[in-house]
């Protein structure tokens, strides 16, 4: 977990390479939480086959970045090469069937999928892509991104939280702040992103936030520890 951690210049303290993706976890040939990604692939290379489609490329990132860096200055892989994104959509395209990729991002993938139009846009080569398909994306944010800057929770595990270890290193991460909800979550959201219960740690919050956090400017305050005021 701390190898994870990077500089104040959000650059990669060791030199980290990306795999390739998670079909299932497994502990000694026993699966494990059910597939990841395996499905997903043995059904992309079943269309493959019966020529449903031309062909399928799975993009595995380093999350750890902001997702225009990701765009811009591609993943490394483990013999030190990089390979960038929009190189490997214009292969695609290329041996499509139209000219076209439909992109299928899942969680954060969906915001580096948005990060990628909009640099395909700059170029004039958005049309080189049919339709983003987007699965379970934080559009804007989440209030787990706040667990996983606070302890964490899913940025760095998806099983467990190794509290202050993990927590130093997540706060590291450019990718993870762009998970934290924004304007626009606070426009939509039904629930707040906290809710305070009275205790000696708790009461200093409560008595300026109040007992939830239902705003933009509240949510930042607390992940800041700045808070000033209590809105109306």
């Amino acid at each position: 977990i701390r190898d994870l951690a990077m500089n104040a210049n959000g650059t990669s303290k060791l030199p980290i390479y990306v795999g390739e993706p998670v079909d299932q976890i497994e502990i000694n040939g026993v699966p494990l939480l059910g597939t990841i990604y395996g499905n997903l692939m043995e059904w992309l290379e079943t269309l493959k086959n019966e020529d449903k489609i031309a062909s399928w490329e799975a993009y595995p990132y380093d999350w750890r970045y902001d997702v225009f860096d990701v765009v811009d200055d591609g993943t490394i892989k483990e013999n030190g090469s990089r390979e960038y994104l929009i190189e490997t959509l214009e292969a695609l395209a290329e041996d499509s069937f139209n000219g076209k990729v439909t992109i299928i991002g899942h969680s954060n993938g969906g915001l580096l999928a948005k990060a990628l139009m909009i640099r395909l846009q700059e170029q004039g080569k958005e049309d080189l892509v049919d339709k983003v398909i987007f699965v379970g994306s934080p559009h804007v944010g989440t209030p787990q991104g706040m667990l996983g800057l606070l302890h964490g929770h899913q940025i760095v595990s998806p099983i467990i939280a190794l509290n202050g270890t993990a927590r130093a290193s997540a706060t590291t991460m450019p990718g993870a702040y762009a998970l934290l909800p924004s304007h626009e979550y606070f426009d939509s959201a039904s629930e707040p992103t906290a809710t305070f219960q009275t205790g000696t740690a708790t009461n200093p919050y409560i008595n300026v936030l109040g007992e939830t956090i239902d705003s933009f400017t509240e949510n930042a305050s607390f992940l800041l520890n700045t808070p000033q005021t209590r809105s109306a």
